[in-house]
C-alpha cells in the first residue's frame, strides 16, 4: 500500500485547499505550516519568518511551474475508471509517487533550514514531542481489539469517500483483499523512531557534509532507513492494493465515476487557481530581461 499510500498523500496535498476558495489557501499556507510545526516547538521570530519565506517561495514554484501539470495528471486520473487494469494503476501511482517525491525535494531544504536553526533547547523540545506523539500512537493501537477488521473498515471508509455507496460485491471485493494486508504498526512505528533518531543525530553529529544535505536526504528519502523486513511487507501490501483496486475497477457504476471524477476536478480546478495567483504575484515582481520562473529550493553551495 505504500504508492498507494504516495497517491493518497498527492490527493490530500490537493485536499488542503478544497473547500476554501484558492485565494485564502494561497494566502494563508504559511499559517497552516506554522500551526503544524508550533504543535511540537515554539518558534522565535527569525524562524517564523524563514518558515513564511520558505512557504511562499515553495507555494510560488508550484504555482508557476508544476500546478498545471499536477492538474492535468488530476484529471487524466478520473478518466476511464473502469477500464484500468493493475499494470494501469501501477504507472498512475509510480507519476504520483514521482510528483510526490518533487514536493518533498522543494519542502526539504526550508524544513532543514528550520531545523538546523534550532537552539538545543528547542531541540530537546522538538523530539520529546515527537516521542510523547509515538507514545500516544502506541497507546492507540494497543487499544485496537482487531486489527484486521479495524484495517478493512478504515479501506471501506475511504472508498467510500471517493466512490458513494458501495455494492455488495464491492464490499466482497474490499473484504476479500483486506484480509490479505499485513499489519506493519508495530513496524511502522519502530522505523519512525528509527528516522527521528537518524535526524536527530543528523543535526548534532558531525559528518562531512553539510548539514541542510543531511537532513534533506531523511526527508526526501526516509525509506533508507527502513529495515529489509519492513521494505518486504511495504512491498507485498502495494500488490495486494494494486489487486483490489484494478479489482474494483470493472464493478465501478457510472455513477461512482462521477462521483469520484467531479473531486478530481475541484482538486484540479483548485490547483489551477493556485497558478494563476502565483503567476501573478511572479509577474509583479518581475522586473527586466532578467525575470525568470522561479527555481525549486535547494541547500546552499
Amino acid at each position: 500500500m505504500y504508492r498507494l499510500r504516495k497517491l493518497g498523500l498527492l490527493l490530500l496535498a490537493a485536499s488542503l485547499v478544497n473547500g476554501c476558495v484558492a485565494r485564502l489557501a494561497y494566502n494563508n499556507a504559511d499559517s497552516f505550516v506554522l500551526r503544524s510545526i508550533r504543535d511540537y516547538v515554539s518558534l522565535t521570530d527569525p524562524q517564523t519568518a524563514l518558515v513564511r519565506s520558505t512557504v511562499d517561495d515553495a507555494l510560488q514554484w508550484l504555482g508557476v511551474s508544476r500546478s498545471a501539470e499536477y492538474a492535468a495528471f488530476l484529471r487524466e486520473l478520473g478518466e476511464g475508471l473502469d477500464q484500468r487494469d493493475a499494470d494501469d494503476w501501477d504507472a498512475y501511482l509510480l507519476r504520483a509517487r514521482d510528483y510526490l517525491d518533487e514536493l518533498a525535494n522543494v519542502a526539504a531544504p526550508g524544513m532543514a533550514a528550520l531545523l538546523e536553526s534550532f537552539t538545543p533547547e528547542q531541540r530537546e523540545a522538538f523530539f520529546d514531542a515527537l516521542e510523547e506523539r509515538n507514545v500516544e500512537m502506541q497507546e492507540e493501537r494497543a487499544q485496537v481489539a482487531d486489527a484486521q477488521a479495524e484495517r478493512i473498515d478504515r479501506l471501506e471508509t475511504q472508498f467510500r469517500g471517493w466512490l458513494g455507496r458501495l455494492s455488495p460485491e464491492q464490499l466482497a471485493l474490499i473484504r476479500e483483499h483486506g484480509v490479505r494486508l499485513e499489519s506493519t504498526g508495530d513496524m511502522w512505528l519502530a522505523q519512525r523512531r528509527g528516522w527521528q533518531l537518524a535526524l536527530r543525530e543528523a543535526l548534532e553529529t558531525p559528518t562531512g557534509a553539510p548539514a541542510c544535505e543531511r537532513v534533506t536526504g531523511l526527508i526526501v528519502a526516509p525509506q533508507q532507513l527502513w529495515s529489509d523486513e519492513y521494505a518486504a511487507v511495504i512491498e507485498r501490501n502495494g500488490r495486494h492494493g494494486l489487486a483490489l483496486v484494478a479489482a474494483l475497477s470493472p464493478t465501478l457504476s457510472p455513477a461512482q465515476q462521477q462521483r469520484a471524477q467531479r473531486r478530481l476536478d475541484r482538486y484540479a480546478r483548485t490547483l489551477e487557481g493556485i497558478g494563476t495567483l502565483a503567476a501573478r504575484d511572479w509577474q509583479r515582481n518581475c522586473e527586466g530581461d532578467d525575470c525568470v520562473p522561479p527555481a525549486p529550493l535547494s541547500c546552499p553551495a
